[in-house]
């Protein structure tokens, strides 16, 4: 085995450190089961709910990064499926954001119907729902936004806290003009 040049870095000895996760938010992010039950198994009361910087759980990281085995994990370990992050985004507005079908149904699957509807349906902090967040990517977030729409998806509802119709539109919400309600 060839040595690292002489006054190379640690690191350049060891591809491995380089590569683990520092956190259980990096490790759900990259998919890395086996750091998550590391980390959870090796602590006498692990808050598996734990908050980043931005008020992401583990899951929150998973689902934007469509890893579905990391979130099992998560969920078995009883994370909160529903907690919302800072722009009052839950697992569920990431994934449908990102197009992300295999975390969808895991995030669905096996709710009532009308617990489902109210899901795909709750608006962030912005009055943006999931299902607006898959029709504004598009193309490349059609499979989640036609899931959405299966389990309830209203693309044409009002803003509760606005009162204007959820339209699709390009760019970062923030930029856009406000859409009128009819009527």
């Amino acid at each position: 085995m060839a040595s690292a040049p002489k006054g190379a870095p640690k690191s350049a000895l060891s591809p491995s450190a380089i590569d683990a996760p520092k956190s259980i938010f990096e490790a759900a992010e990259r998919g890395m089961v086996g750091f998550i039950t590391r980390t959870v198994e090796r602590a006498i009361e692990y808050n598996i709910n734990i908050r980043d910087k931005y008020q992401r759980t583990a899951l929150h990281w998973a689902a934007e990064a469509g890893q579905v085995e990391a979130a099992e994990c998560l969920m078995d370990y009883g994370i909160d499926a529903m907690a919302t992050e800072c722009n009052g985004r839950t697992c569920i507005h990431l994934a449908a954001r990102a197009g992300h079908v295999p975390i969808l149904k895991l995030l669905l699957d096996g709710k009532p119907a009308a617990e489902q509807e109210v899901l795909v349906n709750q608006p962030d902090f912005f009055g943006l729902t999931p299902v607006f967040l898959a029709l504004q990517r598009g193309e490349e977030s059609q499979d989640a936004f036609s899931l959405l729409m299966d389990r309830g998806g209203r693309y044409n509802q009002q803003a509760p806290s606005t009162g204007k119709l959820l339209q699709p539109m390009a760019g970062d919400p923030a930029e856009q003009p406000p859409v009128k309600a009819s009527g």
